[in-house]
């Protein structure tokens, strides 16, 4: 497998030495596709690789290769999105199309979150769960992060979806709030995370409520044993509730009963 790719990525060097031209779009999406079908269904050959010809099996080698700028590698990325439909059945298609969302997330701006909401925003589109994250990424640090939340978990569209796309949303939250790789330098949207969870937490009534109020206090520790707490906890509890679900429950309203 390593000998095959090495004579590949030499190909490509040689052919873009002796011809420096652009190349055709089918040519260019092929060769992003390669890419992506060397990164993720062959991970374990992937990972054998050193860091050099890591770097050569990169989208960004193909802009070289190519001649292309950052705008145009973009172009090319969000058309590999639309090579393939949200219906699409064959898994290395759908694996492609999926790399290709998340590029967008790593090449493009907040530009593209009309681009990507016509996926999130289908409820058959088996992407439709990358495309959020990929969404929430870019909008990580403005106001649109708000926006993205407050629409699919207000909107009761999403209700239906098969791929718990709300669920999607409160980890995404969680996880640029909490200590951790995924939490957010900006101090000031952090700070407007934890008070997100804390408003959720007083009216969250799907199967995410438990996950909401966790959050909710791992965020803010005070909320942990408030008053607020045991409100919402009573408030919010499914009524004729039994078996571990409901025990579930129970030991959250221990847990919120306890003083400091």
């Amino acid at each position: 497998m390593k000998k095959a790719i090495t004579t590949i990525i030499v190909g490509f060097a040689m052919a873009a030495t002796v011809i420096a031209m652009i190349g055709t779009q089918e040519e260019r999406l092929d060769a992003l596709e390669y890419c992506s079908r060397i990164t993720h269904d062959n991970l374990v050959d992937y990972q054998a690789l050193d860091q050099q010809t890591k770097l050569l099996l990169s989208e960004d080698s193909v802009r070289q290769r190519y001649q292309m700028t950052h705008d145009e590698l973009l172009c090319d990325i969000r058309a590999l999105v639309g090579r393939y439909s949200p219906a699409e059945t064959n898994r290395a298609k759908r694996s492609c199309r999926e790399h290709a969302i998340m590029l967008v997330g790593r090449y493009g701006s907040t530009n593209d979150l009309e681009f990507l909401s016509g996926i999130w925003g289908n409820n058959d589109d088996y992407a439709q769960k990358t495309a959020l994250g990929t969404a929430m990424s870019l909008a990580r640090n403005s106001e649109m992060l708000f926006d993205i939340s407050k629409d699919v978990l207000t909107n009761s569209t999403f209700l239906s979806s098969q791929q718990r796309i709300r669920n999607r949303v409160y980890t995404t939250l969680y996880a640029f709030g909490s200590p951790g790789e995924d939490r957010l330098t900006n101090e000031v949207q952090v700070a407007r995370i934890a008070s997100f969870f804390i408003e959720r937490a007083a009216v969250e009534q799907t199967d995410d409520v438990l996950f909401v109020d966790w959050a909710a206090y791992k965020l803010t520790p005070s909320y942990r044993h408030s008053q607020q707490r045991r409100d919402n906890l009573a408030r919010l509890r499914p009524p004729g509730l039994t078996g571990r679900p409901a025990e579930i429950y129970d030991a959250a309203q221990r847990d919120a009963a306890q003083e400091d």
